[in-house]
């Protein structure tokens, strides 16, 4: 792709990236931009060695990767780190809302956990993942407490996001909002066009008592709703751009409203690979200073 040509306006209201479909990194002159938070270290130097006319390079994130070699690369080819401001900091100054992270810890009887195990058995890695995430999104229980999370926003006029990782968890949540009056707006991967996609956040915008269900490949990243007060992580992995990034996607201010906080939903289990997910997101809020609230809660129990 070669840039035509460039003109200076007035933007009329939001300016948006200029997107491709199913590609958020595209290049412009050998230059790379838009939303490149999973871009690599050597890729970035690929691009700052091919941009010989290129007498500035400036780079700004909110998710700088964790490993010092990738880090040294980065640096390497666009200087140190000038800078490094926390959210906490940000929101001391009400530049954002405050995050509040809250934590249901789902606690599973002990004839669940035995069939967890005896399914997994013989299996290791990806596999056994796969079983324990499957009993998840499946079970009824916690799938009810989404909606009930979700009810207690909505009647209160607010808006609310629940970002999911597979499309048949989606169909179940659905279900379940359904059932009980709640229509949720539905964003996936099938949803292709960008219209329909911006339609839909702009209605968030408008007003409120609105629901989201999204997919993590397609909500988690890039996306800014102002009128946005609660995120739930219906399935949350460990990876350290998609739990900031989400977190990032209600942190703007919205003035109508007096919003000053944001409610995030972080659901952890108590099963094997889960606890893994859960102590590296516990790190990643720890390093950002958010407030965090944990409730063992007992599915086997009235919830």
């Amino acid at each position: 792709m070669k840039i035509k040509k460039i003109e200076l306006i007035k933007p009329l209201n939001e300016v948006y990236n200029l997107h491709v479909e199913n590609n958020h990194n595209y290049f412009a002159n050998n230059i790379c931009v838009s939303n490149c938070h999973g871009l690599k270290a050597n890729v970035i130097r690929s691009v700052a060695e091919n941009a010989i006319n290129a007498e500035i390079r400036i780079g700004f994130t909110g998710t700088l990767p964790d490993p010092l070699s990738e880090q040294m690369l980065i640096k390497g080819v666009l200087g140190f780190v000038g800078d490094i401001v926390k959210v906490s900091e940000l929101a001391e100054q009400k530049m954002i809302a405050i995050p509040k992270i809250h934590i249901p810890y789902l606690k599973y009887t002990k004839e669940e956990v035995k069939k967890i195990t005896a399914s997994q058995k013989n299996l290791t890695g990806r596999d056994a993942y796969r079983i324990e995430q499957k009993f998840l999104y499946e079970h009824d229980k916690r799938n009810d407490l989404i909606f009930k999370i979700t009810k207690k926003f909505i009647t209160k006029n607010q808006n609310i996001l629940i970002l999911v990782s597979k499309h048949d968890h989606c169909d179940l949540i659905k279900a379940k909002l359904l059932s009980n009056g709640i229509t949720p707006l539905i964003v996936t991967g099938e949803v292709k066009d960008m219209e329909e996609r911006n339609k839909i956040r702009k209605s968030l915008e408008d007003e409120g008592g609105q629901v989201i269900l999204a997919t993590t490949g397609v909500y988690s990243t890039g996306i800014s709703i102002k009128r946005l007060h609660a995120i739930i992580f219906a399935a949350p992995g460990k990876s350290k751009i998609q739990t900031l990034q989400s977190v990032g996607r209600g942190l703007r201010l919205d003035k109508r409203n007096d919003k000053t906080q944001l409610y995030l939903y972080d659901f952890a289990d108590d099963l094997k690979y889960s606890i893994i997910g859960l102590a590296t997101r516990m790190e990643y809020y720890a390093r950002n200073e958010f407030s965090v609230k944990i409730k063992e809660i007992d599915l086997d129990a009235e919830i």
